[in-house]
């Protein structure tokens, strides 16, 4: 049974540093922070990913619920990845003075992880940081980033070196840091769900082959295919006509 999946728009000629985070903020998914999570030994821990500190994050999701109240709206954000809680408070003198982001819309959330009452979420101190998304190639977009800026943590990791200041760009092939562990599993996921989202017509989907082909030899078929069917036992992808062909959730 076919399912329907969410639609994105698929234009291009938009360059990726429009959409870009700036570079205080590290882009990540939501499985990617809350594994950070997970791994801190006490809720004041610095969250690390891929060896790095990260004290600010912007994740792009879409919004799946929302709670209004006079002092904050929470919103529950999914990137296919994973559904986190996002808390924007109201300004000092309690009044809203914008309607919260309906559910469906797609946005850009900017902000921190604060643990209240052993519930973790992205802290947002300013309705402005959680922006709706106009032009859904963002969202692909946000999911290169993810994946080259893993990728640029590793190498700088790895060779010593001082990450630099400006914003990330995308390479035509982004580094294969790994071909084994948790980074590498990361890395291949989110540019599969990627290529997904952003070339995937209509609900027939994409076959293996089609996705292996939009990623500039980073990954072999055997790792993409290992791939989707990880990614389908955990919800994230489906078949569609036949087991070859594949859907984002």
């Amino acid at each position: 049974m076919t399912r329907r999946r969410p639609q994105d728009g698929s234009s291009e000629g938009k360059t990726y540093a429009n959409v870009s985070a700036p570079p205080t903020m590290k882009p990540l998914t939501v499985k990617m922070l809350k594994r950070a999570i997970d791994a801190r030994q006490t809720p004041d821990e610095t969250l690390v990913v891929n060896g790095v500190p990260v004290h600010n994050l912007t994740v792009v999701g879409k919004i799946v619920g929302v709670e209004s109240k006079s002092s904050y709206v929470l919103y529950k954000v999914d990137d296919s990845t994973g559904v986190c809680d996002v808390k924007v408070w109201s300004d000092q003198d309690g009044d809203q003075t914008a309607e919260p982001i309906e559910v469906g819309a797609y946005v850009r959330v900017y902000g921190s992880v604060k643990t209240l009452a052993n519930e973790h979420m992205i802290a947002a101190h300013t309705q402005q940081a959680v922006r709706k998304i106009t032009d859904h190639n963002e969202v692909t977009f946000h999911m290169l980033e993810v994946v080259y800026a893993s990728g640029h943590a590793e190498k700088t990791k790895v060779s010593g070196g001082a990450a630099p200041a400006n914003a990330y760009t995308v390479p035509q092939q982004a580094p294969n840091v790994a071909a084994n562990g948790d980074l590498g599993s990361e890395e291949i996921d989110v540019s599969i769900m990627g290529v997904l989202k952003q070339f995937a017509e209509g609900e027939q989907g994409m076959t293996v082959d089609e996705i292996a082909s939009k990623q500039n030899g980073k990954f072999t078929r055997d790792a993409i295919k290992a791939a989707l069917e990880e990614m389908s036992n955990g919800g994230e992808v489906f078949t569609t006509i036949d087991e070859d062909h594949y859907a984002a959730v």
